[in-house]
């Protein structure tokens, strides 16, 4: 509840078994208007921070910084 209205993007693998993505899902789901969940093919591993999408990262932080 004390998150609840921040804007997230949550980048999660759809192949996590250490944050199962149905957390991640249900975590956004919570709040829709304010969270994005997106998912990738990866579990928890380097592959998945490599695979971010940087640059949509760089576009919600200017968005909600105002930067």
């Amino acid at each position: 509840a004390k998150l609840k209205g921040i804007p997230m993007l949550i980048f999660y693998g759809a192949k996590d078994t250490l944050c199962l993505p149905q957390f991640a899902e249900e975590f956004a789901a919570a709040d829709p208007a304010f969270r994005t969940a997106i998912s990738m093919p990866y579990g928890h591993e380097e592959a998945a921070y490599a695979a971010t999408d940087h640059e949509r990262m760089l576009t919600f932080l200017r968005t909600h910084l105002g930067t």
